[in-house]
């Protein structure tokens, strides 16, 4: 979490936050929501929560349910079945998405395809964010000896979700990523996130990735993909 006092002016920018002074001194925020993106004031801001206009707030009183109606039928289906299922993966997608908002819905749908791939909550719901800003994406991809978690062949770029074990080993994330960048060519770039980050703030996670693919998909002149 990061207090918007403690945030630059570009910062604030990257995160489509504006701050203002009104005719008496006072200081706010005009904040983009996260389901629409109208913006809000608030007079307070921080990195670590979810902001909501008054309309999608009422919207998701109505549906918060929707999703874990939908979740609560899969386990149903799933335990009608006799298939085999990896019930760690299985339970593993579901405590990720129970709570999602209903926006998500066709995001998790695909998702689930790649269920028994996702090492970690954190992977299911940055997968869940990069179908939902419309990247394709290849979980668990093999390049050269090592799988990546994420591969975006379009904007070429690799995505690691990294643990705090892994994350605080530089030596082998750097040889590892120049095995990477070797293999995959010198247009490529590997962007390393925090778990923690993921799992406490998805939503926060999605809007940097596609300011950031935007970006790359200007670079590389690529038309966006339509979802």
């Amino acid at each position: 979490m990061v207090a918007g006092c403690h945030l630059s002016e570009r910062e604030l920018a990257v995160l489509g936050v504006k701050r203002i002074t009104n005719k008496y001194g006072k200081l706010y925020y005009s904040v983009p929501c996260d389901v629409c993106g109208k913006h809000i004031n608030t007079t307070r801001y921080n990195t670590a929560k979810i902001y909501r206009c008054y309309t999608c707030e009422n919207k998701r009183a109505v549906d918060n349910n929707k999703i874990k109606k939908l979740a609560i039928e899969r386990v149903e289906f799933e335990e009608s079945q006799e298939s085999g299922v990896d019930y760690d993966h299985y339970h593993r997608f579901e405590s990720a998405v129970w709570n999602l908002e209903p926006k998500y819905l066709f995001a998790i749908q695909e998702a689930e395809k790649f269920r028994d791939k996702f090492g970690s909550v954190p992977e299911v719901l940055a997968c869940v964010e990069l179908l939902y800003i419309g990247a394709r994406v290849i979980p668990q991809q093999k390049v050269g000896s090592y799988s990546v978690d994420f591969c975006l062949p379009d904007e070429k770029v690799v995505i690691e979700i990294d643990g705090s074990l892994y994350h605080a080993n530089k030596d082998k994330e750097y040889r590892r990523d120049l095995v990477l960048i070797n293999a995959l060519g010198s247009d490529w770039e590997i962007k390393h996130i925090p778990a923690e980050s993921v799992k406490n703030n998805h939503a926060l996670f999605g809007r940097m990735m596609k300011r950031y693919l935007d970006d790359r998909r200007f670079v590389l002149n690529v038309k966006p993909r339509k979802r």
